[in-house]
C-alpha cells in the first residue's frame, strides 16, 4: 500500500526542483506555470512523509521500550545527517571566501547550521545560512523529535495520535510556507 504513496514524493520534489530552476523554462512555458506553483511541493512531501513514517513506525513507537525510540532516532538521522554534513562542508570555503566577517554571528550560524536549528531564527541570514535548503531539515528533526512525544502520550486516545501526526505536519507545512514569503 505504502510503495504507490512513497512514489509520490518524487512529484514534490521535481516540483521544487523546477521552482528553483525557473529562470531556466523561460523556453517552456508551461513548465514556468508548473514551476511557479513548485512552493506546493514542500508542504505536500513533508506531510506525505510524515504519514508514511507515522504508518511505519507507529506500533514500534507506541512501545514504552527506549530501544525502539532509540533505533528510530538513529535510523532518522543515519538518513539525514550525513547528507547534510557533507552539504555543509562543500558550501563551508565558499561561504568563508565570501562571506566571512570574522565574528561570533559567523560561528554562532555555523553551530545553529549544524545542529539543525537554523529554523527556529527569524532571521533569513541564520536560517538560510550556509545550505540555504538545510532549513527543510530542521523541520523535519522538529517532526521526528515531537513524534516520538506525542505517540507515547496520546496512544491512550484512540485516533488522537492520527491527529497530532496532521498537526505536526501542518505546522511543518506552514513553516515552509513563512520562508517562501519571507
Amino acid at each position: 500500500m505504502l510503495k504507490p504513496l512513497t512514489s509520490l514524493r518524487i512529484f514534490a520534489a521535481v516540483m521544487v526542483l523546477l521552482l528553483h530552476c525557473n529562470i531556466m523554462l523561460v523556453r517552456f512555458p508551461w513548465l514556468v506555470k508548473v514551476a511557479n506553483i513548485g512552493y506546493l511541493g514542500v508542504p505536500f512531501f513533508f506531510i506525505l512523509s510524515g504519514f508514511i513514517i507515522a504508518y511505519n513506525y507507529q506500533d514500534r513507537l507506541e512501545s514504552p521500550n527506549g530501544k525502539h525510540i532509540r533505533s528510530f532516532y538513529l535510523a532518522r538521522m543515519a538518513r539525514i545527517y550525513p547528507v547534510h554534513l557533507l552539504t555543509f562542508l562543500m558550501v563551508l570555503p565558499y561561504v568563508i571566501h565570501w562571506e566571512w566577517s570574522g565574528t561570533s554571528s559567523f560561528t554562532f550560524r555555523a553551530i545553529l547550521n549544524l545542529l539543525l536549528l537554523q529554523s527556529y531564527s527569524m532571521n533569513s541570514n541564520i536560517y538560510f545560512a550556509f545550505n540555504g535548503a538545510s532549513w527543510t531539515l530542521c523541520i523535519e528533526m522538529f517532526f521526528y523529535l515531537t513524534k516520538v512525544v506525542f505517540t507515547q502520550n496520546t496512544k491512550k486516545y484512540r485516533y488522537s495520535h492520527h491527529f497530532m501526526n496532521a498537526a505536526i505536519s501542518h505546522f511543518s507545512s506552514q513553516q515552509e510556507i513563512r520562508y517562501r514569503t519571507n
